[in-house]
């Protein structure tokens, strides 16, 4: 009996044990799916400070969404905060992780970290890209400049100043390119917002500026044509703010044309050598116009509607054309609260496919 006491003693000791053990409602399984060629993976910058940026992988021939791909990967580890941007280098993806001012290499087969690089200080990097298989240039909102950067040795080499809270970037032939927005409402008065800084990378000099447009966000570089193309988004506080396209000739940066329209997320489509954007109407706009996806064939000039969005509410985030068929990826950000989605249309803008992943998806690449 004496024994039969301290055995259930013993046994309600461990139950209560157990029962105030909290379950990690946190942790995830160990991922064991790869990402192999022909397979996407999806960027979403989550909201700043929640610390809830992550990496999706979808798997092309099932359909199946790993959505925390690097969480899974990585024994749980977040991905970071605020992942605004994200450039492949073979098997490597080089993320932006804006908030803690780092870049984080992650093998994309297996989803593992490679290392960090961290960015100076208050740099709050906004977007990147390749200069060589080696160095890369991204840029820094605070800092007002744009860093060099050797993966490799993990070093900044060189940092630039530009103007006033740069935010795209793109390299072409030994000069740099940005798009200083000033951070739409908050420094639009700066006597150099709005333009595009051209700096020569022989000389790391900033040796140029070109006006664009107010709330200049986006360059992107087209040299197939010889052109170079700036996205305005005008300010958020105007409640009619439109935005729009202008168009550069590559070498002599003389402005060619420009077109009013509401615009995100240039994407140029090699399959029929048009550009393709987002026009999404900002909340409460009274601007004439559908949402969607919208083509502009540069030679003509002519704007179609590709895609309208039926549901204006949502907020679409991020565009990109699968170099394998001409198909067109979408990132519906939703209200910018809950779990966005990615949508899949053909090349006659037929949705396809959906597919649910994390908060804000903002970037979407392809597997090579």
């Amino acid at each position: 009996m004496k024994n039969l006491v301290i055995l259930l003693i013993i046994l309600a000791m461990f139950v209560t044990f157990f029962a105030c053990v909290k379950t990690p409602t946190d942790s995830l399984p160990i991922n064991t799916n790869k990402a192999d060629s022909g397979d996407i993976l999806v960027l979403s910058e989550g909201l700043q400070g929640y610390d809830n940026s992550a990496l999706t992988l979808i798997k092309s021939q099932s359909g199946e969404v790993v959505k925390e791909y690097f969480k899974s990967s990585n024994n749980n580890e977040k991905l970071g905060d605020t992942a605004n941007d994200i450039i492949l280098k073979g098997d490597t993806a080089i993320i932006v992780l804006t908030t803690p001012s780092i870049l984080r290499l992650v093998n994309i087969k297996s989803g593992l970290k490679i290392k960090d690089i961290p960015m100076p200080e208050n740099c709050q990097p906004r977007h990147i890209d390749r200069i060589s298989d080696s160095t890369f240039c991204v840029s820094c909102l605070l800092r007002n400049s744009i860093v060099i950067v050797n993966i490799n040795s993990s070093s900044i080499q060189k940092e630039i100043e530009v103007g006033p809270q740069p935010e795209g970037i793109a390299y072409h032939d030994g000069f740099i390119f940005t798009a200083n927005s000033a951070y739409g409402d908050f420094n639009y008065l700066h006597p150099d917002a709005g333009t595009i800084s051209i700096i020569s990378l022989e000389n790391s000099l900033e040796i140029k500026k070109i006006k664009s447009g107010t709330n200049c966000n986006e360059v992107l570089v087209v040299p197939e044509h010889d052109l170079l193309f700036a996205a305005y988004y005008d300010l958020p506080s105007r409640e009619d703010s439109t935005g729009g396209i202008v168009m550069y000739k590559l070498k002599t940066l003389e402005e060619v044309r420009r077109w009013s329209i509401r615009t995100r997320n240039l994407t140029f489509n090699p399959f029929d050598n048009k550009l393709y954007f987002i026009s999404q109407k900002p909340k409460g706009s009274k601007t004439m116009g559908e949402s969607g996806i919208s083509v502009l064939d540069f030679e003509t000039g002519k704007i179609t509607s590709l895609v309208v969005n039926n549901y204006p509410q949502d907020i679409w985030y991020g565009l990109s054309v699968s170099h394998l068929d001409g198909s067109i990826w979408l990132c519906n950000a939703g209200n910018h609260i809950n779990n966005g989605k990615i949508l899949k249309f053909n090349t006659l803008g037929v949705q396809e496919h959906s597919f649910e992943v994390m908060q804000n998806p903002n970037t979407i690449i392809f597997v090579r």
